[in-house]
């Protein structure tokens, strides 16, 4: 498979742990949207795996709903490495 391959996986991957944090906190991808001053568009393009995020967009994320990722955390990781 092609690195780019690899990295849309790991993209999908990060997306859907965007989407569950989103979720988890009961908000809409408007919602989220308009609290990290993204478009709309990014948010839901960042969950599907079909945008690479900025460190600087997943670090409002976290903030937002609260989350953290621990540094030995392997999913994390993961997900981590395509940035």
């Amino acid at each position: 498979m092609s690195d780019n391959g690899g990295r849309h996986m790991n993209r999908k991957k990060l997306g859907e742990f965007l989407r569950h944090a989103r979720e988890s906190c009961s908000l809409n991808q408007t919602q989220l949207a308009e609290q990290i001053g993204y478009s709309i568009d990014s948010v839901s393009r960042w969950e599907q795996g079909k945008q690479a995020i900025t460190v600087e967009a997943l670090v409002s994320i976290l903030e937002v709903t609260h989350l953290q990722v621990m540094v030995g955390d392997k999913e994390a990781k993961a997900c981590i490495k395509i940035l």
